[in-house]
């Protein structure tokens, strides 16, 4: 697996031995890495942490190379992309993301190489955009994106098509974190335990809307 450490650097453990990995160091803060379908890449986001040495070059969306161990931006230029949630679509062709553009966000995607970026929903005044996803409703079904949209009116989970069609929300009470099984079947989301009301973590049916199969998955012990 993928995550980040406390510094906000990327690492990697080994899930058969547990060796963890640190393979690089940067300047700025790393967010939301996230493996290639294809397990060959990871898609990652830097942004400015304070250090005077960091150069505009150095933020935006990067791509780690896990055989090589070497890093290059997603898209080259004096003006990068910025996105706190970048997520590769299931087949590896495009990468949808939040996309910073100041004071506010816009949900766009493009093409896994850098080209074809385009505006989903374009920024609108202090609109923000969270937890971006990937659906598959079926095996073989067509993918769509999940977001997290707010504030009111209208803040809560939508699905959207990647050519910007089809906007509908989602039909579950989640919150601005809420994540989906590879599969499509599965959502996780957090909630107040009915005794402790710490939040915790629930796993749910997709085609359940009602959320009767709704199962706790984790508790708060003291």
């Amino acid at each position: 697996i993928v995550a980040l450490d406390v510094g906000r650097q990327l690492f990697i453990v080994n899930l058969a031995t547990l060796e963890v990995r640190r393979p690089l160091y940067t300047l700025g803060d790393v967010y939301s890495p996230d493996w290639s379908p294809d397990g060959r890449s990871i898609l990652y986001s830097q942004f400015y942490s304070g250090n005077p040495a960091t150069t505009p070059d150095s933020l935006g969306l990067f791509l780690f190379d896990v055989a090589t161990g070497t890093t290059r931006p997603l898209r080259w230029g004096p003006d990068p992309l910025y996105s706190f949630y970048p997520r590769w679509s299931p087949d590896g062709r495009l990468i949808a993301m939040d996309e910073l553009v100041a004071p506010s966000q816009a949900l766009s995607v493009m093409n896994a190489d850098g080209t074809g970026h385009r505006f989903l929903i374009p920024a609108r005044s202090l609109q923000l955009y969270y937890s971006i996803d990937w659906y598959r409703p079926a095996p073989g079904g067509a993918s769509r994106i999940l977001f997290y949209r707010q504030p009111n009116p209208g803040t809560g989970p939508y699905l959207i098509n990647p050519d910007g069609t089809g906007l509908t929300p989602f039909g579950h009470r989640i919150q601005s974190e809420a994540f989906l099984s590879p599969s499509g079947v599965e959502y996780v989301r957090r909630s107040p335990d009915p005794k402790s009301l710490y939040w915790v973590l629930y796993v749910g049916q997709v085609d359940d809307v009602t959320d009767v199969a709704l199962r706790q998955i984790t508790r708060y012990e003291p």
